[in-house]
């Protein structure tokens, strides 16, 4: 299995735990999904790394009337949002948790294994703040650090059974080749991730 296979299926599983685990508000979870996304990695002997930042990206209304840009606010904890840093790809499930998050509906969007040596899609920033210590906690809260740990208890698990690990509903965005792999595909929004190149020369996403 090659390691962006095996990303892809970490990603699968930790998205099916979200759900399981907190299937209200699963898409505000990005912190639980990077503590996920880093253990199962680490088990299967890819050195992983947290990181906490910003994150925006641009979010299509189906009709495609309408453009703009989203992102994570910040709640208790000190940034906004979190993701993973492993085998040179910036790792996150945060684009793909987006459109489910968004106030009014907007197109599906993918999850991200991108390689950190090429630049991101215009459409697509991250900010990042600090990389965090490999022994870090979620919190200062022991109660939330208590429910994290049962979380990430939860992906070992479904990992480590023997049935079929739970498919990545989306697509997973790895390079600028896949970007267009999935305009050809006709995935909608790559297609207009694409056609913004033009547009963020004048309006750029922000950081």
């Amino acid at each position: 299995m090659s390691d962006l296979s095996k990303i892809e299926r970490v990603l699968g599983i930790v998205e099916y735990c979200l759900c399981e685990a907190f299937p209200r508000d699963f898409f505000r979870r990005c912190a639980f999904a990077g503590f996920g996304v880093r253990a199962l990695l680490q088990d299967m002997g890819i050195e992983a790394a947290m990181v906490g930042g910003q994150f925006a990206a641009l979010v299509v209304a189906p009709d495609r009337g309408r453009l703009a840009v989203q992102g994570f606010k910040a709640g208790r904890e000190p940034f906004p949002h979190f993701w993973v840093e492993a085998d040179d790809r910036l790792i996150d499930l945060g684009p793909h948790l987006l459109a489910y998050g968004s106030d009014y509906p907007v197109l599906s969007m993918p999850a991200l294994a991108w390689e950190m040596s090429a630049p991101l899609p215009s459409a697509i920033r991250y900010k990042a703040q600090q990389r965090l210590p490999h022994d870090t906690r979620m919190s200062i809260d022991q109660a939330l650090n208590v429910r994290c740990d049962g979380f990430v208890r939860e992906c070992r698990a479904v990992a480590a059974n023997g049935k079929a690990t739970p498919a990545l509903p989306t697509w997973l965005a790895s390079n600028y080749a896949s970007l267009l792999t999935a305009v050809d595909r006709g995935d909608a929004w790559a297609g207009e991730a694409k056609r913004f190149e033009n547009i963020a020369q004048n309006h750029p996403l922000p950081f």
